[in-house]
């Protein structure tokens, strides 16, 4: 079985640095996205709730998107 993995941010030094640790693992593959869907916080949604685990290299007021009751609006 292979899990997928969604790294927020992984346009980062942080997420950058992670994906490359985890990239020579051949029982992960990764949910990416291009430039100008991780601007569209559908697709970021979407992408976060089809993993199997996320990864958020983002700042605090960023992460809040997943977890408000105002994002659900």
């Amino acid at each position: 079985m292979t899990a997928e993995i969604f790294i927020d941010g992984e346009a980062g030094t942080t997420g950058l640095l992670i994906r490359q640790l985890l990239a020579e693992r051949s029982d992960l593959s990764f949910i990416s996205l291009n430039d100008s869907e991780r601007k569209d916080t559908t697709v970021r949604k979407d992408a976060l709730n089809s993993c199997n685990l996320a990864v958020l290299c983002l700042p605090d007021e960023a992460c809040l998107l997943y977890t408000s009751d105002a994002a659900d609006e």
